[in-house]
């Protein structure tokens, strides 16, 4: 490209051109433009054949890669480290507090054996000891509820059994009839189904006259239980409640005295009609509640007396268990 503007641009310059073909002045100033034309068209034809070039060989050359720089590398490696070095002392954070707590559970497992191991040499000990001082250590040991009672009651101070009713006071009569003594577990079932078949044939007379037996044990035993209850150590009567015995009612001046509410509340208990038209529990609540405004309605001076009377009741209670245990001591020694 370059010979041929060159050749257009000579031959304008050098070839003669009419009168002004040899004017020396002319050729200086046609070599001024050509050489300003020159400089200023040739770099415009330069560039874009450059950037031609340039452009097909980006699309036949692949792109290169760029590699990681060094410093990239150690800096991604020490991120890596770091991050690694965190997680192991996470790691060991957590085990360390793992130890902590199982450390903290066996502590806490061993003081609780311990004292297990305490309650088990106590309960041990005053085993021991009520079996070598008799019933006065059995009356002193605790009474721990219910379900850790720790009061053996000695056979002589046990209350009475029960009555029998008169189906048992027949089967003990017909059993002693038949006899019992060398007979099979199955035998003596035998013998008891044949004695309720025997005794669902009885005509009414029949056992009536065993009921009116069963009543003559019951007002013996009646008589046995309240003299249990004026004789047995106040301790003793507690442990065989606790140890659901079966139990008589006892008389109402044995009977520990009641709250002075409790006392106003059965004073007027009967004195009020049931509600007509409404069930049991109902009537029993709304009765209640008149008991209830009738007591808080009350002079100062009234509620006072059932104090005063409840407390003089207790004094006397408390005075009378005191006597009891000690004669039941006494009698024991």
């Amino acid at each position: 490209m370059l010979p041929s503007f060159a050749a257009r641009v000579l031959s304008r310059v050098y070839m003669p051109s009419g009168l002004l073909a040899g004017n020396h002045f002319t050729a200086i100033a046609r070599q001024r433009v050509v050489a300003r034309t020159f400089l200023t068209t040739a770099p415009a034809f330069e560039p874009r054949a450059a950037a031609k070039d340039k452009a097909t060989a980006d699309k036949k050359a692949p792109a290169k890669k760029r590699a990681p720089s060094a410093t990239k590398g150690k800096s991604a490696e020490k991120r890596a480290a770091e991050k690694e070095k965190a997680a192991k002392a996470k790691e060991k954070e957590k085990e360390r507090a793992r130890k902590e707590r199982e450390k903290e559970r066996k502590k806490q497992r061993e003081l609780k054996a311990r004292e297990r191991k305490k309650q088990r040499d106590l309960q041990a000990k005053e085993r021991k000891a009520a079996q070598k001082d008799g019933l006065a250590s059995r009356i002193k040991a605790p009474l721990r509820g219910p379900y850790e009672l720790n009061l053996k009651i000695p056979k002589d101070q046990r209350p009475p059994k029960s009555p029998p009713n008169a189906y048992m006071v027949f089967i003990s009569e017909y059993q002693a009839g038949v006899g019992l003594a060398g007979k099979t577990r199955e035998e003596i079932n035998k013998v008891f189904a044949e004695g309720a078949q025997k005794w669902n044939a009885l005509d009414e007379e029949a056992k009536n006259e065993y009921r009116k037996k069963a009543e003559v044990f019951k007002k013996e035993y009646n008589e046995r239980i309240q003299q249990w209850y004026t004789t047995a150590h106040p301790r003793i009567i507690k442990a065989a409640k606790l140890q659901k015995m079966r139990l008589g009612k006892v008389s109402e001046d044995l009977k520990r005295p009641v709250a002075p509410y409790i006392k106003f509340h059965q004073e007027h208990w009967d004195k009020l009609e049931a509600p007509v038209g409404v069930s049991m529990q109902e009537g029993i609540a709304i009765r209640g509640k008149k008991i209830s405004e009738m007591w808080h309605a009350a002079s100062q001076e009234e509620r006072e007396r059932y104090v005063d009377e409840y407390k003089k009741e207790v004094a006397e209670y408390q005075k009378r268990e005191a006597e009891q245990a000690a004669a039941a001591l006494a009698q024991s020694s």
